[in-house]
């Protein structure tokens, strides 16, 4: 406890969610559960809090606890790369994506009402990829055009196909006193169901992305 929070100040500063500062994901019982990640569900690849205008930027996973039958392993994507598959093989597809917004909504308790709005794959103005946005957990109803409802729907379950393939996924069993950093404009990630009699304690912390890319400069 507290190597966390240790590690990632010495980057930059941890931003404040509803969350607290760091986050303790552990097995609750349904009626505890502050976040789905306290559920024993397998969790398929996505990005954190598409809800919030800017998501965390660097997230931070450090292991305390682990099951030594192979439950729980964390999943990692690279979402990068399969939006340029989907470029590749469906650009039709993938142009829906970039310019047409997709809304994300959670709302928690009497505290949270969140809604964001934004393309799935974000693009630069040369067309290079900036970031993603995917999560099945808080996609909203889609508010979009009639004549583009069907095709986005047709496009957005080719993206999922794409992210859930096991050709794409990175498979992670952390072992206490592991620790993963990663993109979260970039990276999904996910995890395995957790068995009923087994446990499972990572800690969870984030950061702007400005502060890990300076601390990488110097």
């Amino acid at each position: 406890m507290g190597e966390l929070e240790s590690f990632a100040e010495s980057l930059g500063p941890i931003m404040e969610s509803h969350y607290g500062r760091v986050f303790d994901i552990v097995v609750t019982p349904d009626e505890g559960q502050k976040s789905v990640a306290n559920s024993r569900y397998n969790l398929i690849p996505h990005t954190d809090d598409p809800y919030q205008d800017t998501p965390p930027g660097i997230i931070f996973f450090h292991c305390l606890m682990a099951n030594d039958d192979g439950s729980g392993q964390s999943i990692f994507v690279d979402g990068f790369q399969i939006a340029e598959v989907l470029r590749r093989e469906k650009p039709s597809a993938f142009y829906l994506l970039c310019h047409y917004e997709l809304s994300f909504h959670k709302q928690y308790d009497e505290q949270i009402d969140m809604q964001a709005y934004s393309p799935v794959i974000s693009l630069d103005r040369r067309g290079n990829l900036i970031g993603v946005r995917i999560s099945n957990l808080f996609a909203a109803p889609f508010d979009l055009p009639e004549e583009i409802v069907e095709p986005f729907y047709a496009a957005y379950r080719k993206l999922m196909q794409l992210y859930t393939d096991p050709k794409y996924l990175l498979k992670v069993e952390l072992r206490p006193g592991d620790m993963v950093i990663f993109d979260n404009h970039r990276i999904l990630h996910g995890r395995t169901e957790i068995g009923m009699q087994q446990q499972r304690h990572l800690r969870w912390c984030a950061m702007p992305r400005d502060y890990l890319h300076s601390a990488l400069q110097l």
